[in-house]
């Protein structure tokens, strides 16, 4: 058997950690209430203030391909038929132990999320 490179061992490990807390890595299902590519056509046209007034909850699964940590929050980018949507982790909401869950999150990893939308100071849809 070869030789696991430094990248397969990192994973190797996180799936170890994970399983170790009783957690399943890999669910065997997630029932989500919108697309990406849903929500964007759907909600992208809503101005922050509209947002902020309706509250619009959803459950969505991507692959993360871009990730930004800042301390005590994270934003994992989930792209789907051209288009992206941006998923805002905030330890304050989320709470020690699943954000210390969030932050062994790896780029090409698949997540199921739920949560409101809301444009960020940036305008972006999140």
């Amino acid at each position: 058997m070869d030789e696991l490179n430094e990248q397969q061992q990192q994973r190797l490990d996180k799936l170890h950690v994970l399983q170790e807390k009783g957690l399943r890595p890999f669910g065997t299902s997630f029932s989500t209430t919108h697309t990406l590519d849903t929500i964007v056509q759907t909600y992208s046209c809503l101005t922050k203030e509209e947002l902020e007034t309706t509250p619009i909850v959803c459950t969505v699964a991507g692959r993360i391909m871009a990730m930004r940590r800042f301390g005590k929050a994270a934003f994992a980018g989930l792209p789907e038929e051209g288009h992206r949507l941006q998923v805002y982790l905030k330890k304050d909401v989320l709470g020690d132990q699943t954000y210390e869950l969030c932050q062994s999150l790896d780029l090409g990893d698949w997540i199921g999320v739920e949560g409101r939308l809301f444009r960020t100071k940036t305008d972006e849809l999140t």
